[in-house]
Parts: C-alpha cells; structure tokens; sequence
C-alpha cells in the first residue's frame, strides 16, 4: 500500500497524520467533521442584527398648530347694542326755528311735573296738540329752551329721553331722533296720575 500523509495548519494548531492512504483519510474526514460541527470564526461578525427597530424612520418633526385656529372673537358683551339709544345719546339737539311755541306756556302751567321724565311727557303732550306727532329731539329740547330761565336744562339731554323711553317709565317709544312717540303707559300717566298745580298729593 501506498503511504500518505496530512497536513493541516489551523491557526498554528498543526495536524499531521502520516501512514496508509485510508487512515489518512478517515483522520481526515474525522477532522473535517468536526470543523463544520463549529460555527464559522468571524462569521456574521460585521453584520448588525435586525430587531425590527424603525425607528429611525420616524419622524422628529413636531406637530404643527392647526392653520385653521379660530381667531379671537370680537363680539361684545350684553350691552346696550340698541342702535336708536346710542344715536339719541350722541346727538346733540338744536332749537327747532319752525315751531310755533305760543302756547307752550299755557299747556304745562296747570301741570307740576316731580322729575325729568314728567317733564319730557309733559312736553311730547304739548306737541301732540299742536300736530308734531310723532315729535322730534329738537322740538323737546325747544320746549325746554323756553324755561331755561326757571327751569335746569339736563346736560345728558339724549341719556334722559332714553331714561323716559326705559323699563323704569316707559312714557315714550323712539327708533331715531325723528319718531318719538307717547306709549300707552304715558297717556294712562299723564291722564291719571300728572299731578296738577293745587292738587294734594
């Protein structure tokens, strides 16, 4: 029989078998059987295990507002929105020149108005009889020009015709300073309760 012989340098683990061809290669595959039994040195070493993770894939960017936020709301409270009252407040009444005032003095004498509110009805009354109806802020405040010498003109003239016009008398009903007109409750007042010079109270 032929000798063989075998060498294997595995990193510095030397391997020799020497001897019949068949020995030799059963040393062989006996070794070669138990290389591949172990994993590979090195092997998958650079590679980076998968666990799935994305992310970073997500992304960093954070949330937007939303475009669309309402802005803020410029709606007023619960005031006095009435358009006719806030014209009647800033207006600023004249003399009306065209009006016959002659009788003025005779009408209202019999008459002992307590407050503003009286005195405003009392004046709408007069102007009723001489047609102006429904009167005007400028025929009003004509009849109070025609006792500015006895009696006080009120300085917040436009606030005192809204005060007449309001819950607490409710002697008159306007929408602009052309159209004021005496309600029910102010006819019933000045008919039976205007008190009169020379009546008990």
């Amino acid at each position: 029989m032929s000798a063989a012989k075998l060498h294997i340098n595995l990193t510095q683990g030397l391997i020799e078998a020497e001897g019949d061809e068949a020995f030799v290669r059963a040393v062989y595959e006996d070794f070669k059987e138990r290389l591949n039994a172990k994993p590979a040195l090195g092997r998958n070493r650079e590679e980076k295990p998968d666990d799935g993770d994305d992310s970073v894939e997500r992304s960093t960017t954070p949330r937007r507002r939303s475009a669309n936020r309402k802005a803020p709301s410029n709606k007023k409270g619960n005031g006095d929105t009435d358009a006719s009252a806030a014209g009647v407040s800033k207006y600023k009444p004249k003399r009306d020149t065209s009006l016959d005032l002659a009788k003025l003095r005779d009408f209202v004498v019999d008459y002992t108005p307590k407050n503003m509110a009286e005195r405003i009805l009392l004046y709408a009354e007069f102007l009723k009889t001489i047609g102006a109806e429904p009167c005007t802020v400028d025929q009003i405040y004509s009849c109070f020009l025609e006792f500015r010498t006895t009696d006080r003109i009120p300085e917040a003239f436009g606030q005192n015709l809204i005060n007449t016009r309001g819950e607490m008398y409710g002697y008159i009903d306007f929408t602009t300073i052309n159209d004021i007109r005496i309600t029910t409750t102010g006819m019933n007042h000045f008919s039976l309760k205007m008190k009169k010079k020379g009546e008990s109270a």
